[in-house]
């Protein structure tokens, strides 16, 4: 295993830890603020498609986030994961009841409403990761679903973390595939990252 991959590997074990010790209250009290910030932004106030990460176990929540994109209007697509073409294609859902448990238990369309988008589409999408630093460097959750994907993503589609302030590191081992995040949102504030 390669010096970078080591580090993120020790990195993502250590951020593991501490979300860990938070009490599930904090957490979610902690989205909530998350979240309001979100809201609060001009990217997703002026957005008409956002492409959004369906959290699991201690991610900040987006199961919150959706609903409201979708009670806004606004047409909201969550990752298919194709584990054995090992790529991750944006689709579209209606409500949250159009989704089941996937790959590693990570919930995703329904086979019956899968509907592949074309990303050009989409206006900002919200992504998940494990650690970030202020340049928007990340260490996602171990698969590299998200680095593949984010390669195909153009530049002019903003890329949004949404991460506790403790997920924020000093600085985050970067390879040649990493695509950095354009802001990361925490409890703390809103981090422009370029």
């Amino acid at each position: 295993m390669n010096y970078e991959k080591e580090n993120k590997k020790k990195s993502r074990s250590k951020i593991k830890k501490l979300l860990e010790q938070l009490p599930v209250s904090v957490l979610k009290e902690k989205s909530s603020s998350i979240q309001s910030r979100l809201y609060s932004l001009n990217g997703y106030k002026n957005s008409s498609f956002i492409m959004c990460y369906l959290s699991t176990g201690r991610e900040v929540s987006t199961f919150e986030v959706i609903e409201t994109a979708l009670s806004e209007n606004k047409k909201v697509a969550v990752p298919l994961i194709l584990e054995s073409q090992n790529i991750m294609l944006p689709c579209e859902i209606s409500n949250l009841k159009d989704l089941e448990p996937g790959p590693w238990g990570i919930l995703q369309p329904i086979k019956e409403k899968i509907k592949n988008i074309p990303l050009k589409i989409v206006d900002l999408i919200i992504v998940p990761g494990i650690a970030f630093d202020k340049n928007g460097n990340r260490i996602g959750r171990g698969k590299g679903f998200y680095d593949r994907f984010l390669k195909s993503v153009p530049p002019s589609i903003p890329k949004i973390a949404l991460a506790f302030s403790c997920q924020i590191a000093e600085k985050i081992p970067t390879t040649r595939n990493d695509i950095a995040m354009d802001k990361i949102i925490t409890e703390d504030g809103v981090i422009n990252c370029k």
